[in-house]
């Protein structure tokens, strides 16, 4: 506590009295800053203040954070199976939240414990400590726990957070524990941007040590993709791991019988049409996982090039031919230098031609972000060939821009097929902001030979570029927007 000395006392002050029975008179005598709670010693000239006079509202709060101390609301919840108790403040809660103010001043006012069986203990931690100090510590394995949480309360600028961490965190490790999470709290947004990073990296991930671990729906949802670039035979085999690593977590013998079971639905999801017929034989008929009528089909399909009708033979996407080269996705960053100003702005659409001496197979763009505050925005990429205006492809994306020079990459759904020394405008456009400057490369060059580029392995394939007269701004070959092009060989 810190001493205030030589404070003028009324000469009649009760030295026992309680701070409730002093009057203004006696409060007028009192010589300090500012004091929320006064005790008085002994003497008479010094007074003890419990509170830092200086210290900020939201330090203050912080205190309460968690703790018992004047708290009228309680959640329970769940931490690993233990019931828990966690002490809350309503008006505190109602403030940051219309939802707690609905619940708290309106039908559950006088409702002083709250069950929340769909969050668990560390999620709710997370969001109290946000809702009391504006701070909160996030990890990816419970990110999605915590973006359904501030969406139900609508904390919007944690909703915010959430999506920036995964920006920038999400990663080959990570991406199916948070797919799994966001696919059961329904964040579809999230289960998109899962789904990308699977595309872009199929084989390392689904060759993954997590994949063993993922639950029944979300290996469901992944055989249903058809974007996984990856051969059908390997997606087989990571499934039959799979298998092997379910029947020990339901602990039942490891055999073709159980395997088959535990597999289900799933395993008409694997397109055996897409295999060669060494693999379907050596890989498949020999594991016994089929009945005869399903192998029989999937023989007739390679001997009379008929129609599978129990499996699927749509190709996943690239088709094989595009995945050449253990299945590398090259991404080709055009400008050197990031600079920021007004020469690109969000109002306007963001145009650069191209043409490429050889064929490839583009699978998305990278596009720069805004300088602007923290904000969402709307991200619309478009393909076309230029002489016919015909649209090849087209995305959308929903980004967090952070003010800072990042690259926010966009995909197609399948991969594109571009051919040689043809014509191709790509266009980038913002929506729902408004038009502040985006970040932009400088330093580019209108011809690029991957031979003399690092990371291409001597790839013999030029990119040609060309500012067009269709785009309201400097995007060409040597400045602009539009810095990145996602591509297979």
């Amino acid at each position: 506590m810190s001493v205030i000395d030589n404070a003028e006392l009324s000469d009649g002050f009760d030295l026992n009295s309680n701070v409730e029975q002093l009057n203004v008179e006696t409060f007028d005598d009192v010589s300090v800053d500012s004091v929320s709670l006064i005790r008085y010693n002994q003497d008479p000239k010094k007074c003890l203040v419990s509170i830092d006079a200086n210290e900020s509202l939201a330090a203050r709060l912080s205190k309460y954070c968690l703790k018992e101390e004047m708290a009228d609301v309680h959640f329970i919840v769940s931490d690993n199976g233990v019931e828990r108790k966690v002490a809350a403040h309503k008006l505190i809660l109602s403030i940051r939240s219309d939802v707690f103010k609905a619940m708290f001043y309106g039908l559950w006012n006088a409702v002083s414990e709250i069950a929340l069986p769909d969050i668990g203990y560390t999620v709710l931690t997370k969001l109290l400590t946000f809702i009391y100090t504006d701070e909160v510590s996030l990890d990816a394995y419970s990110l999605a726990a915590t973006l359904y949480a501030a969406k139900k309360y609508q904390i919007y600028n944690l909703e915010k957070l959430c999506i920036n961490y995964l920006t920038w965190n999400l990663n080959n490790e990570n991406v199916l524990d948070v797919l799994s999470a966001a696919m059961l709290y329904n964040e579809l947004e999230l289960v998109s941007l899962c789904l990308e990073k699977l595309y872009a990296n199929t084989e390392k991930i689904i060759n993954s040590s997590t994949f063993v671990d993922i639950d029944y729906n979300t290996l469901i949802t992944i055989l249903k993709q058809d974007e996984l670039m990856i051969y059908e035979v390997d997606l087989y085999k990571a499934v039959i791991l799979w298998s092997c690593k379910e029947c020990e977590r339901r602990g039942i013998d490891i055999t073709a019988d159980n395997q088959r079971k535990v597999l289900g639905e799933a395993l008409y999801h694997i397109r055996f049409p897409l295999m060669t017929g060494e693999e379907f034989a050596f890989y498949v008929v020999n594991q016994r996982i089929l009945n005869n009528e399903e192998e029989m089909s999937v023989f007739l399909h390679f001997a009379m090039n008929t129609e599978c009708k129990i499996f699927s033979s749509t190709p996943r996407s690239p088709p094989l031919k595009a995945r050449e080269d253990n299945n590398k996705e090259f991404t080709l960053i055009r400008f050197p230098k990031i600079e920021a100003g007004r020469i690109c702005m969000f109002d306007q659409i963001h145009k650069v031609d191209f043409l490429v001496s050889k064929p490839i197979y583009i699978t998305g763009f990278g596009v720069y972000g805004t300088r602007c505050p923290d904000g969402d925005r709307i991200l619309n990429v478009e393909l076309v060939k230029s002489d016919t205006n015909e649209n090849i492809a087209s995305a959308q994306r929903k980004i967090s821009c952070t003010g800072k020079p990042k690259i926010y990459q966009i995909r197609f759904k399948v991969a594109v097929p571009i051919e040689a020394l043809t014509m191709y405008t790509v266009s980038a456009e913002f929506d729902g902001c408004f038009p502040y400057p985006t970040f932009y490369g400088v330093n580019g060059k209108r011809i690029l030979c991957l031979k003399d580029l690092e990371g291409f392995d001597d790839k013999d394939v030029t990119f040609i570029f060309f500012k067009t007269e269709k785009s309201f701004l400097d995007t060409g070959g040597e400045m602009g927007q539009i810095p990145q092009i996602l591509f297979y060989l």
